[in-house]
């Protein structure tokens, strides 16, 4: 799950996971918990759409160890 916090709010993976426990079925709660600051969610151009493929590489460079 990617997640890009409001300005001056916080959670941790933990809260986050917590969360969603209350409300998804056990196994619809993501095991890992990425956070995005501003501007690091690639979008297009127009700044409405998730650029997906894009986002992928940077998830999948962020969970390679």
């Amino acid at each position: 799950l990617c997640v890009e916090l409001k300005d001056g709010a916080t959670a941790t993976e933990d809260d986050i996971q917590a969360f969603l426990r209350e409300r998804l079925a056990s196994y619809k709660v993501p095991k890992r918990v990425l956070f995005f600051g501003d501007d690091e969610i690639p979008m297009n151009r127009s700044g409405t759409k998730v650029q997906h493929e894009q986002l992928l590489a940077v998830v999948q460079e962020r969970l390679t160890p």
